[in-house]
């Protein structure tokens, strides 16, 4: 790593991150497949919209969890006991009651929303149910917040991620439990929710024990509100943004062709969207690093991202290039020949965006970790206008594929956005740039070149065997070559610092 980097602490993280989020993605992967056939293209599409109300019930944390985070390190810092629970509690208070309010709110709106979603009229009761079961899980997921934001403050990764294997797996396994015992989208709902529930309760006892107990400490302290709100405003703001963003596709999909259009889109989006594990994971160990290094350390930060371009280069760029090519047969294996059909083009449009998604969380992440997190909300916000007329018109007029083009596209420009601003925060000396675009030729020569024999042997080989054995052959040899070629002798002593590491 750069000097003057917690090598160790950015490994650690990382490979612990990657880890919490890849198993459940595994299980995932194997389950999808029973409970698309169990529930159907139609039903299955409701639950794909559920959860992805679910998942935006983080905008209700406000940013505040991230400002728990930052107050909690500090006060660690200073080792100020009282400053630590007084931090910490009022947090949790303020989550807790903040969800309370936004869960009524939900549940006020419930008949509102069921007026632009199209729903079978035999789904229509489940539905209903499930939005209101929903609506009581805010105060769970939006208190769980905060008690993750105080174990980022702990570096507690290995804690946080054990209780993350567990709840993500269970995302997957809960809902076919559920349907093979014969509940419907009502059970599968008020199932997930009881997981956040357990979820939350076990981030809130391994909070509880670092932070412990103390007098006074269990009131909402107005300073210190103002405080976590201040540094929240535009994470807060960031956070609105982003599932607005995210869930965009499957919004416009559902309203302008079908939901059960969306059961279609979500197994090949799901897929993709998983690619998304690794980027994610180094950009929460990241993210303490860069901010502890500030802007005196510019040069550092400029060598730093550098080399985490060429990582996520060589990491990322085969993954999509083979999740393209082999589109077709993974889904026909996973999901069946209808969901092939209509899935494959979907499949490989959002695998190609992926790559510049996976780039852009390194300026973001150096971004906020300079402080800077205002630059990010607003290229956000004038994206996703941008975004949103784009994404209307070509759904319009390519049902899924262009609701997936209309995304690849908003990724590619976020990832250009991102960088320019990045450079700009860090006052990037033009050599920099330079001396950086000379080490990376022989990265983007490697990964260029293995791209081009992945696409020609899909192009000209038909045998689909024969395919997959050259391409395995080929990617033998990409991974010889980046091990031996490309990778500098500190890239592989940080690998195998990584790979030794131990909680």
């Amino acid at each position: 790593m750069a000097a003057g980097l917690p090598e160790q602490g950015l490994a650690r993280g990382t490979l612990l991150n990657l880890i919490g989020q890849g198993i459940p993605l595994v299980v995932g992967v194997l389950t999808l497949p029973f409970i698309v056939r169990r529930m159907g293209p139609e039903a299955f599409g409701q639950l794909a919209l559920l959860l992805a109300v679910l998942g935006y019930f983080g905008i209700f944390d406000l940013g505040l969890s991230r400002s728990a985070t930052k107050l909690v390190a500090e006060a660690l810092g200073r080792n100020e006991t009282n400053a630590i629970r007084r931090v910490a509690w009022t947090a949790v208070m303020l989550h807790f009651l903040l969800g309370a309010g936004f869960g009524v709110l939900v549940a006020a709106i419930i008949p509102l929303v069921e007026r632009f979603v199209t729903t079978p009229q035999a789904l229509s009761r489940d539905v209903r149910l499930s939005y209101y079961v929903l609506a009581a899980a805010v105060p769970i997921v939006v208190t769980t917040g905060a008690f993750r934001g105080i174990l980022d403050a702990y570096r507690r990764f290995g804690l946080i991620n054990q209780v993350r294997i567990v709840a993500g797996s269970g995302n997957f396994l809960l809902p076919l439990i559920v349907l093979l015992l014969g509940g419907g989208l009502p059970a599968i709902t008020l199932s997930l929710t009881i997981l956040r529930l357990l979820s939350g309760t076990a981030y809130g006892i391994m909070c509880a024990r670092l932070v412990g107990r103390g007098d006074g400490t269990h009131t909402l302290h107005q300073p210190t509100v103002r405080a976590l709100f201040s540094f929240g405003g535009w994470v807060m703001a960031s956070n609105v943004l982003g599932p607005v963003i995210n869930y965009l596709d499957r919004a416009l999909i559902s309203t302008l062709v079908s939901v059960r259009a969306v059961g279609y889109y979500s197994p090949p989006y799901e897929m993709v969207s998983r690619l998304v594990v690794f980027p994610a994971s180094l950009a929460i160990a990241l993210f303490p690093a860069v901010s502890r290094l500030g802007h005196e350390n510019r040069e550092t930060i400029v060598a730093l991202s550098e080399r985490l371009v060429k990582l996520m280069l060589l990491v990322m760029t085969p993954l999509v290039v083979l999740l393209a090519a082999f589109a077709e047969p993974i889904l026909r294996l996973w999901l069946g020949t209808e969901f092939a059909r209509e899935g494959t083009r979907v499949m490989q449009v959002l695998a190609l965006g992926m790559l510049p998604n996976a780039l852009a969380h390194i300026p973001f992440t150096v971004l906020h970790g300079l402080g800077r997190p205002d630059l990010t909300t607003k290229s956000h916000l004038l994206e996703l206008l941008v975004y949103a007329v784009g994404a209307w018109y070509l759904t319009r007029a390519g049902g899924i594929t262009g609701a997936a083009v209309a995304w690849s596209l908003f990724l590619v420009l976020d990832a250009v956005v991102l960088f320019i601003l990045a450079g700009q925060a860090l006052a990037v000396p033009s050599r920099l740039l330079r001396t950086a675009a000379e080490r990376l030729w022989r990265t983007i020569a490697s990964v260029g070149a293995f791209s081009v024999f992945v696409v020609l042997s899909n192009l000209l080989i038909d045998t689909p065997v024969t395919r997959a054995a050259l391409v395995s052959a080929g990617a033998a040899a990409f991974a010889w070559f980046v091990w031996s070629r490309v990778l500098e002798a500190e890239d592989r002593a940080a690998a195998f610092a990584a790979v030794r590491l131990r909680q």
